[in-house]
């Protein structure tokens, strides 16, 4: 992931008197951050690597069971298959979403997406070619094929959903229209490089008071 850079608040203004210093935090072999920190006065040079190198050898423990807890929690929030949401996690997302909407009258339509006859796929071409088609649809949904602000989610099975937020029914007809173009455009080749033709179908509801 992204670096994460956290600054201390009650770091004293105006220049360093020495060049910062900077430390490795080290957890068993590997290196799961660094540490740095500019000396107030130059004669505390000494004293401050001292103190840094103490403090690092501590941080490595903590920040790897946090980095830890991080990736379970977002590993279960996801499809294993496909990398996207998974029905429970888009559920809770949902009922934020759905109070949301109920609080502020925004608009919100949602799209159950059915992949047409993919229990051919998977006999004419094999299952892991219909897992292929399952993983290329994911990417497609979770790339340009739907907004960013929306939300998007391995319904199960070859079924997917997208919540189209503050977006009424008219636009969400424009966008899944839109996207049924484009699965119908995607290229997916099984083992012996025969491309698959995928095509799906699609159903809206619209959200009422």
């Amino acid at each position: 992931g992204a670096p994460l850079r956290i600054e201390d608040e009650d770091a004293l203004d105006g220049p360093a008197a020495a060049p910062a210093i900077v430390e490795d935090i080290p957890f068993g072999r590997a290196c799961v951050g660094r540490v740095a920190m500019s000396p107030c006065a130059a004669r505390d040079v000494d004293a401050t690597r001292a103190l840094l190198a103490l403090v690092a050898r501590e941080l490595g423990g903590p920040i790897r069971m946090a980095s830890l807890v991080e990736e379970s929690q977002r590993l279960a929030s996801l499809d294993a298959l496909t990398g996207i949401m998974n029905r429970r996690s888009f559920g809770a997302t949902m009922a934020r979403e759905l109070e949301r909407t109920r609080r502020y009258g925004h608009p919100l339509t949602l799209a159950l997406l059915d992949v047409d006859r993919f229990k051919d796929i998977n006999d004419q071409h094999g299952h892991v070619a219909g897992d292929e088609v399952l993983t290329s649809l994911g990417a497609l949904l979770s790339s340009s094929a739907v907004r960013r602000t929306d939300l998007v989610a391995r319904w199960g099975g070859e079924e997917f959903v997208v919540a189209f937020l503050s977006t009424p029914e008219d636009g969400a007809i424009i966008a899944a229209e839109r996207l049924r173009a484009a699965i119908a455009a995607m290229t997916v080749l099984d083992g012996g490089g025969q491309r698959i033709p995928v095509t799906a179908s699609i159903g809206l509801a619209a959200a009422r008071e």
